[in-house]
């Protein structure tokens, strides 16, 4: 779930909030002034009823990247699994923390206007993902958050929005 506060005139905290089954709550402010920071330094947040378990792949398309220095915590394992599930087709992998997903295109062409719209969509959001071609034609997307060595919410964010993309696959 995603929320927006404006704090002190025209400073903005867009704050993402992400419970467990657990009813814990991971918290990433970005300000408009500022790089990502501790949410206790930005934002109050006091868990409700509004607070959903996981974003959907919906609600992902609709938020932006928050470009990230490191000093987030990583999803745990159970939060990936459980947001992943929101996802189609990627798979949660370990070492690092990320996820995957596969994809066999119509040809080489195919693939490689892919990876161009992957490339521009990565670019807008400063969240770039490891693209791997393979035997002219497969494709593998590999997302994860390198200052943290794990997997935020900005790798789902990232793979709901190249979900969206088209891609001419093999027959």
């Amino acid at each position: 779930m995603v929320a927006s506060t404006r704090l002190r005139g025209d400073f903005i905290c867009f704050c993402w909030f992400l419970s467990t089954p657990r009813r814990s709550v991971n918290v990433v402010c970005h300000s408009d002034r500022s790089p990502a920071v501790p949410a206790l330094q930005l934002c109050k947040f006091i868990e409700s009823d509004h607070v959903s378990n996981t974003s959907t792949a919906q609600q992902l398309c609709s938020i932006k990247c928050v470009p990230c220095e490191g000093g987030v915590p990583k999803l745990s394992s159970e939060d990936a699994t459980a947001q992943n599930q929101q996802l189609h087709g990627w798979t949660v992998l370990a070492g690092p923390d990320r996820i995957s997903k596969s994809w066999t295109a119509k040809n080489f062409v195919a693939a490689i206007q892919f990876f161009q719209q992957v490339a521009e969509l990565a670019e807008s959001e400063g969240h770039h993902p490891d693209l791997h071609l393979v035997g002219y034609r497969n494709v593998t997307i590999d997302i994860w958050t390198h200052a943290i060595d794990g997997l935020s919410l900005n790798d789902f964010i990232l793979a709901a929005k190249i979900d969206q993309l088209p891609i001419d696959l093999r027959a």
